[in-house]
């Protein structure tokens, strides 16, 4: 009769889910997975036990207790799970003892949650998405008083509709000519246009050079004009 294993690790684990912290709140997955014939074999359910393997992998360094109560707890399941098809397809090694270094060194990183923050040299860091404010602050043409603005800002609370309405206003009110005179001299500062409520101005849009010639000639009298009785 074969051995049961005090404990188990992830395959090639240390090669993918390489951190400078343990206890991270997420894990890498690779779409090289599928594209594994040996992972593809394998049945939905088993496939999904690897993936929460990977999860409880990466808080225990690793060194996963082979025991059927305790896998069933941290991979919240409902029944013991059967791991023979991933044991077998190497996914899964077994492993005859706990190494006293590891398990200590677990022990002490668990015990304080630390946010992973490294990635790898060819992965890049995921884009912070942008708020309402920062899009409101990239169409604003004077950057000044950023903190005082986002105070404004947060006082204001503008839904979705007074963000349209706001950001309208300021692709009309660039071509005032108040804010075009002088390089923008006299354009608000962000803070002092939100707490104003300026976007309810009413402005008289800056007419383009031939726009204007075009618009005098229709109220220049012709000679033909003129001639008629």
């Amino acid at each position: 009769m074969a051995s049961i294993p005090l404990s188990f690790s992830i395959k090639n684990f240390e090669r993918f889910q390489h951190y400078k912290t343990r206890n991270p709140p997420w894990i890498k997955l690779y779409y090289a997975l599928l594209d594994d014939p040996e992972f593809v074999a394998l049945s939905t359910i088993h496939r999904s036990y690897y993936m929460m393997l990977l999860l409880v992998a990466s808080r225990q360094n690793n060194i996963i207790r082979n025991d059927g109560d305790y896998l069933t707890k941290v991979m919240r399941l409902s029944e013991q799970p059967d791991l023979t098809p991933l044991f077998n397809a190497g996914f899964l090694l077994a492993s005859r003892k706990h190494h006293a270094s590891k398990v200590l060194a677990t022990c002490k990183q668990n015990a304080r949650p630390e946010r992973e923050t490294e990635y790898s040299e060819t992965e890049k860091k995921p884009p912070t998405p942008l708020t309402d404010f920062d899009t409101f602050w990239t169409a604003y043409p004077r950057k000044l008083g950023k903190a005082d603005a986002l105070k404004a800002w947060k006082k204001l609370q503008p839904d979705a509709a007074l963000l349209d309405v706001i950001l309208k206003a300021l692709t009309l009110t660039k071509q005032s000519p108040a804010w075009l005179k002088d390089n923008g001299q006299f354009i608000p500062h962000p803070a002092s246009w939100l707490n104003g409520q300026r976007w309810q101005d009413e402005l008289t849009p800056t007419l383009p050079p031939r726009t204007a010639r075009n618009l005098s000639k229709l109220h220049t009298p012709t000679n033909n004009l003129d001639s008629e009785p």
